[in-house]
């Protein structure tokens, strides 16, 4: 909060192969043995206890893409050989999309638009999978229902319904407009790319004991049941290509401030504008970042939040990113996790948008 000068900041850490919540937290907080702020009114306590990570919706921005990336490979919707080309803009109806790359970057192929992080090459991925489609797995991901954690307060988020998509809709749904989502909800979708296709339902619980006297021992009376909360939605071998695509976001990309030397990260990085009343607000953003580690068999994910960090320096590869880093770090070292060699490459690509600034 400080170095940025946000409003508020959320970090989940997750497993992604079990679901496991290994670590959530959200500031402002306060002390749940002492809950009473002096002089602050009912209402912005209110604010206070509640779970951001759970509770609070907001349009992601481009970590978006990689629900709409993994898509289209799912329904063989584009190709090695398809190609994209940015002018810089594009329009659709009567609205303009224009990218952070005011002069285009050209033809690209489906991996730049993602390390790009292109909104004109997602609004025509989006236009090549399709309404129907894209809505269809964005469901399966999920989104809209809630996740079922065994936490109170949970939103569900808001998905278009088909029917309801315009032309615009999809273009901007496509690269993480319209629809919202929460931080847990969207961390869970996360994971199925991480762990080979599998959407598992997120818990801080892992099993309730008693101890028995007659026995002398511990017992379990209740333990999550892994399988029975998991459901196969991706393709295994589709996602690993995936996972490659986002390990280039965060060596070559966008996301080149969560690097860290001899570790593998996939990730995406995403600055969204605020809805409000009548339109969005200027100067308001939530900027986000995702990343899972080691990304050829990730054994964590991360997602950083932070809604409304200042207007100077607001882009998520300024602030989520970096922060990102140092929870990576921190768990590389405290869960013993070893790392390989990398490329040494991690020339950034800035990315700045007009309706969805990112990165």
């Amino acid at each position: 909060l400080n170095d940025y000068g946000a409003k508020a900041v959320s970090i989940i850490v997750m497993n992604p192969k079990n679901g496991e919540i290994l670590g959530m937290a959200n500031k402002p907080d306060y002390n749940p043995n002492d809950p009473w702020i002096e002089g602050e009114s009912y209402d912005e306590l209110q604010k206070t206890w509640r779970n951001r990570a759970v509770s609070d919706t907001f349009e992601p921005g481009s970590i978006f893409k990689v629900v709409t990336a993994q898509t289209a490979l799912e329904t063989n919707s584009v190709g090695p050989n398809d190609t994209f080309v940015c002018n810089g803009s594009i329009t659709i109806g009567k609205r303009t999309i224009h990218c952070w790359k005011t002069s285009g970057h050209g033809v690209q192929n489906f991996e730049d638009i993602l390390k790009n992080s292109c909104n004109v090459g997602f609004a025509e991925l989006g236009k090549k999978i399709g309404k129907e489609k894209l809505n269809d797995y964005i469901h399966k991901f999920g989104f809209g229902q809630k996740t079922g954690i065994d936490l109170p307060g949970e939103a569900k988020g808001i998905v278009k319904k088909t029917q309801d998509i315009s032309d615009i809709d999809l273009a901007t749904i496509s690269f993480g407009q319209a629809n919202t989502v929460t931080a847990v909800q969207y961390l869970r979708a996360f994971n199925a790319v991480a762990n080979g296709g599998n959407l598992i339902t997120p818990h801080v619980m892992k099993e309730i004991k008693h101890y028995d006297e007659k026995s002398g021992r511990e017992v379990a009376d209740k333990i999550y049941d892994v399988k029975g909360n998991t459901t196969k939605i991706l393709d295994s071998s589709k996602t690993a290509q995936l996972r490659k695509y986002l390990e280039t976001v965060v060596s070559k990309g966008g996301g080149k401030n969560a690097f860290i030397a001899g570790y593998h990260i996939a990730g995406k990085t995403g600055t969204a504008q605020k809805a409000g009343v009548g339109g969005y607000q200027a100067g308001k953003y939530v900027s986000s970042f995702a990343g899972m580690a080691p990304s050829s068999d990730p054994k964590i994910t991360v997602l950083v939040s932070i809604d409304e960090p200042n207007p100077s320096n607001y882009y998520a590869s300024q602030t989520a990113a970096p922060t990102a880093k140092q929870v990576f770090t921190d768990l590389f070292n405290y869960l013993a996790i070893k790392g390989d060699a990398v490329p040494e490459d991690t020339s950034q690509s800035a990315s700045q948008v007009d309706v969805n600034q990112d990165d």
